[in-house]
């Protein structure tokens, strides 16, 4: 496990660098001369790589409890197996904290709230593709030409993130488009009509203060952590995850 752990933070770093080099010029990263990247798809890419891989990584490290048993010697089995026992709970006794939701529920109240506001062109959502990992699940969906939406999955079928990401074109119809979908997200997590009221600043800030990345720039509501960064290079990004 602890290898597994060393190889992760390995290919995070590898990934955090090539991430880096294609926003400057996604030609350098291409393999293929006849098919490049767009900073976009290079950002959710890249950031789909480091939820996983930071993902593996924290669970597969070794803990102090593993360790001192690598290290005794007198392991038996009729040993083994009560430390076994009294660990097991200890580790999956409290659930990993979600937004309460699945990908299917969002969807449907997303729908819902999209039907009520009657926007034109902002189409309702098909069924998630959602990839498997080995820790956390994935989806990502393209709701309108300019803004995207990515969700990590635990395996009790829950979200446990979501981030929407806004590549900053067009901002009259795209940027529009992102503050809708960003505030009908924090009704739905919330169920909370007044919480966009609330959130609404954390984004205003982000965009105000563009290529700050200021990681402090988020508000609680109801341990549901609520943030934004606005920068030339990725985009504006607005992202839900408990506390």
């Amino acid at each position: 496990m602890e290898t597994i752990s060393t190889l992760a933070g390995l290919f995070l770093f590898a990934v955090l660098i090539a991430m880096i080099i294609g926003l400057i010029n996604p030609r350098w990263i291409s393999l293929n001369k006849n098919k490049l990247y767009t900073r976009k798809q290079i950002s959710i890419y890249g950031f789909i790589a480091v939820i996983i891989l930071t993902a593996i990584g924290v669970s597969t490290a070794p803990t102090p409890i593993e360790k001192t048993e690598a290290t005794n010697n007198s392991n038996t089995e009729e040993k083994a197996k009560p430390v076994k026992e009294e660990i097991q709970p200890v580790v999956t006794a409290e659930a990993t904290p979600d937004l309460k939701v699945t990908p299917e529920e969002l969807r449907n109240k997303f729908n819902e709230k999209l039907k009520s506001i009657d926007i034109p062109n902002l189409r309702p959502l098909a069924e998630f593709s959602i990839k498997e990992g080995s820790v956390k699940n994935t989806f990502t969906e393209n709701i309108t030409s300019g803004v995207s939406m990515v969700g990590t999955v635990n395996k009790n079928g829950k979200i446990d993130s979501l981030t929407v990401i806004y590549d900053n074109s067009e901002p009259e119809k795209e940027g529009a488009y992102f503050l809708i979908i960003s505030g009908s997200l924090i009704q739905i997590i919330s169920n909370d009509k007044d919480a966009p009221k609330q959130v609404v600043d954390v984004i205003h800030k982000a965009v105000e203060n563009y290529d700050s990345n200021d990681s402090n720039n988020h508000k609680v509501i109801n341990d549901i952590k609520y943030s934004a960064i606005s920068n030339r290079a990725t985009g504006t990004w607005f992202s839900i995850e408990p506390k």
